[in-house]
């Protein structure tokens, strides 16, 4: 797992004051496990950018795109 002190993190345009969103960020992935994935896709909650950060591998991301897109976590509270 990268260290994220020097992560450049980014928020959505579109949220009020970059406040009650969550922060992307995309960072080299060092693990060596899979060859063709370069690159890990981390997200925090930007109220609380000290609390926990998830984590996903280039597909596990395009997954997850793809779910919200569809609401699957619409109804998650």
């Amino acid at each position: 797992m990268p260290e994220h002190s020097h992560v450049v993190w980014r928020t959505s345009s579109l949220s009020a004051n970059g406040a009650d969103c969550v922060q992307v960020a995309v960072v080299s992935d060092s693990s060596g496990y899979e060859p063709d994935a370069s690159r890990l896709y981390l997200v925090r909650d930007s109220k609380n950018p000290d609390g926990g950060i998830l984590t996903f591998a280039p597909t596990e991301w395009r997954t997850f795109l793809d779910e919200l897109k569809r609401g699957r976590f619409d109804n998650v509270i």
